[in-house]
C-alpha cells in the first residue's frame, strides 16, 4: 500500500511541477512492473512498449525540428 502512495504521490508532483511526460513514464514503468509478474518472460515483448518509448522529449525540446518548430527562418 505504501508503494502505491508513493508512485501516486511521485505522478501527482510530476504533473504539478508541469512534467507530463515525467508523470506518463512513471505510469507506464509502475504499469510494467504490475503486470511483468504475471506474463511470462519469452512474453513480455508486448509489454514491453510501455516502457521502450524512443523519442519521448516533447516537440521542439531536442533541438530538433519538427512539424510543429520550423528548421529555419520562414
Amino acid at each position: 500500500m505504501r508503494e502505491s502512495l508513493h508512485h501516486h504521490t511521485e505522478v501527482v508532483h510530476a504533473i504539478r511541477d508541469g512534467d507530463g511526460h515525467g508523470a506518463a513514464r512513471l505510469s507506464r514503468q509502475s504499469l510494467y512492473d504490475y503486470y511483468a509478474g504475471y506474463i511470462p518472460e519469452a512474453d513480455r515483448e508486448q509489454l514491453r512498449a510501455l516502457i521502450d518509448t524512443p523519442g519521448e522529449r516533447p516537440p521542439g525540446r531536442s533541438g530538433e525540428a519538427t512539424a510543429d518548430t520550423p528548421s529555419g527562418p520562414g
